[in-house]
């Protein structure tokens, strides 16, 4: 079963089309969401293999207004996929049949939100665990039988072991950090 995208290389303009759709959400969502970020691998620059899915961490204070944000996600192409866990909610666009965008939403503290930006900026600092992540994902996608739970799955221990590194050099650093 594949995974919901095949693993390209690094496209130069993936930061541009970041900045489209930050943009995009900045306008219809205005002041509900206090930061947006470019993560995941689409993130990382010169990274040899992604799937070619924007991914995005947005902050908020609190969920009073999810249903709000969820209108303002549902009238940009994105469906509202629903809370992942206290305080994590999740939305993916797609153009047909093909993930575009994925968007996490996070009230201001949420770990996830802190790791999937000290994981980017550790990994744009450290090309050689970017390329080992790399090989590592095209490993997974190419074994994959059941699904993106698999893929996760296995890139896991790798992400927690980057996070420890991360963090035992100091790469705790304030969420407001390169948004």
């Amino acid at each position: 079963m594949a995974i919901t995208s095949e693993l390209v290389s690094y496209r130069s303009d993936w930061p541009d089309l970041f900045q489209a759709e930050k943009a995009a959400i900045k306008s219809i969502l205005c002041t509900l969401v206090e930061g947006i970020y470019h993560v995941g691998s689409t993130a990382i620059p010169g990274i040899s293999r992604a799937k070619p899915e924007i991914d995005i961490a947005m902050l908020v204070e609190n969920f009073d207004d999810i249903e709000t944000i969820n209108s303002g996600m549902r009238g940009l192409g994105y469906n509202v996929r629903g809370g992942q866990s206290e305080g994590h909610s999740y939305f993916s666009k797609n153009l047909g049949e093909i993930r575009t965008h994925k968007a996490h939403l996070h009230v201001r503290n949420h770990p996830h939100a802190s790791e999937q930006i000290v994981f980017r900026d550790y990994m744009g600092d450290h090309p050689d665990l970017a390329e080992e992540y790399s090989t590592l994902k095209d490993r997974l996608a190419s074994e994959n039988t059941s699904g993106m739970r698999e893929y996760l799955d296995g890139k896991d221990d790798f992400i927690k072991s980057v996070l420890a590194k991360a963090v035992s050099e100091g790469y705790v650093r304030p969420i407001e950090s390169r948004e």
